[in-house]
Protein backbone atom coordinates (compact mmCIF):
# COMPACT_ATOMS: atom_id res chain seq x y z
CA UNK A 1 0.00 0.00 0.00
CA UNK A 2 1.14 3.51 -0.69
CA UNK A 3 -0.26 6.80 0.79
CA UNK A 4 0.15 9.99 -0.71
CA UNK A 5 -0.55 14.05 0.36
CA UNK A 6 -0.59 16.65 -1.69
CA UNK A 7 -0.68 20.66 -1.19
CA UNK A 8 -1.19 22.47 -4.30
CA UNK A 9 -0.03 26.45 -4.45
CA UNK A 10 -2.48 27.34 -6.76
CA UNK A 11 -5.87 26.08 -8.37
CA UNK A 12 -4.21 24.44 -11.54
CA UNK A 13 -2.59 21.07 -10.97
CA UNK A 14 -1.88 17.67 -12.28
CA UNK A 15 -0.27 14.40 -10.82
CA UNK A 16 1.26 11.22 -12.56
CA UNK A 17 1.64 7.74 -11.74
CA UNK A 18 4.37 5.69 -13.20
CA UNK A 19 5.00 1.93 -12.84
CA UNK A 20 8.12 1.22 -11.20
CA UNK A 21 11.45 2.07 -13.08
CA UNK A 22 15.12 2.50 -12.03
CA UNK A 23 15.90 5.74 -13.01
CA UNK A 24 19.71 6.57 -12.86
CA UNK A 25 20.64 10.53 -11.83
CA UNK A 26 23.86 10.10 -13.77
CA UNK A 27 21.57 9.80 -16.99
CA UNK A 28 20.17 13.50 -16.53
CA UNK A 29 21.37 17.00 -16.18
CA UNK A 30 21.46 18.66 -12.93
CA UNK A 31 17.97 19.46 -12.19
CA UNK A 32 16.35 17.90 -15.18
CA UNK A 33 14.35 15.39 -13.16
CA UNK A 34 12.62 18.39 -11.16
CA UNK A 35 9.89 18.45 -13.24
CA UNK A 36 8.80 16.29 -16.01
CA UNK A 37 5.74 14.43 -17.56
CA UNK A 38 6.25 11.13 -18.25
CA UNK A 39 3.32 10.72 -20.81
CA UNK A 40 5.10 12.60 -23.48
CA UNK A 41 8.64 13.02 -22.25
CA UNK A 42 11.03 10.27 -21.43
CA UNK A 43 8.39 7.26 -21.80
CA UNK A 44 11.23 5.78 -24.22
CA UNK A 45 13.87 6.18 -21.16
CA UNK A 46 11.09 5.01 -18.91
CA UNK A 47 10.60 1.94 -21.21
CA UNK A 48 13.97 1.07 -21.19
CA UNK A 49 14.08 1.10 -17.65
CA UNK A 50 11.25 -1.03 -16.55
CA UNK A 51 11.25 -3.88 -13.47
CA UNK A 52 10.50 -7.17 -13.76
CA UNK A 53 7.66 -6.38 -11.71
CA UNK A 54 5.78 -4.53 -14.94
CA UNK A 55 3.67 -8.04 -16.06
CA UNK A 56 1.29 -7.67 -18.63
CA UNK A 57 -0.38 -4.45 -18.00
CA UNK A 58 -0.61 -1.88 -20.61
CA UNK A 59 -1.15 1.15 -18.34
CA UNK A 60 2.17 2.45 -18.12
CA UNK A 61 1.89 5.91 -16.89
CA UNK A 62 -1.59 7.80 -15.93
CA UNK A 63 -1.95 11.47 -14.97
CA UNK A 64 -5.10 13.09 -13.07
CA UNK A 65 -5.39 16.96 -14.14
CA UNK A 66 -7.54 19.24 -11.75
CA UNK A 67 -9.92 19.89 -14.57
CA UNK A 68 -11.19 16.43 -14.26
CA UNK A 69 -9.46 15.11 -17.03
CA UNK A 70 -7.98 11.51 -16.60
CA UNK A 71 -4.98 10.11 -19.25
CA UNK A 72 -3.35 7.30 -19.42
CA UNK A 73 -0.45 5.74 -21.94
CA UNK A 74 0.78 2.40 -23.01
CA UNK A 75 4.44 2.73 -24.46
CA UNK A 76 4.51 -0.42 -25.49
CA UNK A 77 1.90 -0.45 -28.98
CA UNK A 78 1.02 3.58 -28.85
CA UNK A 79 4.05 6.17 -29.01
CA UNK A 80 2.79 9.25 -27.06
Amino acid sequence: RHLAVFTTLNRTWHLGIVRPVRINESDFEDGELDSFYPGYSMWEYLLAQRTERWNGSDVHCCCVFSTGVLQWYDWMTHDP
